[in-house]
């Protein structure tokens, strides 16, 4: 993570890029235009490699209900298309002239944080899930027909009771982290995050409907961006909450772990047995091949 990752590129005691480390200032090559590429150096110059990123969802808005919360986390978690919006941090200015000839001289008068706004993309499924479930949210903060918010019912008692309108009811809270082509799959969670972002007073502020249009012969598959408002939040604390939340978000499994479990069921309960194909070795494959026990077996 960022703060480690510094230590490791920095002298401790001089504070400057330290040559004897065994990162960038190692490896003599760096700055004339080439790179040392054996395996000593290697590790030198591990490049950032974008494009794999998890969001987890730690506070949901009471306005769903014992159902909806898990199945909202479990849809935008698991089918996560896009995450969007990360802004540079810029210094402002200001200039005083002096003399004659408004000799400008330039300083520094704030820092622009920026970074409020993001954006999530998912598929849509049939039965409009995704939609159904934006929908609730954003309707209950605030109804398009009254203009009032209800909290789906729950502040006038129906389905829930919510007793009054605070934003702590109707916001969420997400951890945006962004890994290693490891996904951060090794027993150093840390080492493998590259960066953890904690956004807070999180809201959508979009019901996708866009896709529900329709022209002749354009068949899509249909893919919503969700727009949110929330406060990032970046520190130390943020980098050690979010290891402790991947332990439960690492992908482990490989090609080699598909199917345990699956193939027996489904060659069991197959629609093959009224052809014969799954009962009768003759017919193709042997009991044995399969790896399913006889007893398995109908007759």
């Amino acid at each position: 993570m960022s703060q480690e990752n510094i230590k490791a590129y920095v002298n401790a005691n001089t504070g400057r890029l330290d040559p004897g480390s065994d990162k960038i200032g190692n490896n003599p090559n760096l700055f004339i235009g080439s790179w040392l590429t054996t395996n000593e150096y290697l590790e030198t110059f591990d490049a950032f490699i974008t494009g794999y990123g998890f969001i987890i969802w730690t506070l949901l808005p009471k306005i769903f209900d014992a159902k909806e919360a898990p199945a909202f986390k479990l849809l935008t978690e698991r089918n996560f298309k896009g995450f969007s919006g990360n802004s540079d941090y810029e210094v402002q200015t200001a200039e005083m002239q002096a003399g004659f000839s408004n000799n400008v001289f330039t300083v520094a008068t704030s820092t622009t944080k920026g970074n409020t706004d993001f954006t999530l993309k998912h598929y849509e499924f049939t039965g409009s899930p995704m939609r159904d479930l934006y929908q609730k949210w954003v309707f209950g903060i605030c109804d398009p027909y009254t203009g009032l918010a209800n909290y789906g019912g729950k502040l006038q008692g129906r389905g829930g009771n919510i007793p009054k309108w605070s934003n702590k009811n109707h916001t969420g809270e997400l951890m945006y982290i962004v890994t290693d082509p490891s996904g951060a799959a090794g027993s150093d969670i840390a080492s493998g995050i590259e960066y953890a972002g904690y956004y807070t007073a999180v809201f959508p502020t979009k019901v996708p409907r866009t896709h529900l249009d329709y022209n002749s012969g354009d068949h899509q598959v249909a893919e919503i961006e969700i727009p949110y408002k929330g406060i990032l939040n970046e520190s130390a604390e943020v980098n050690r909450v979010a290891v402790s939340l991947f332990k439960n978000y690492q992908i482990t499994a490989s090609y080699a772990d598909w199917g345990k479990g699956l193939l027996d069921s489904t060659i069991k309960n197959g629609n093959l047995d009224g052809y014969g194909f799954n009962r009768n070795p003759g017919h193709g494959v042997a009991y044995a091949d399969t790896q399913i026990s006889t007893a398995n077996q109908n007759g």
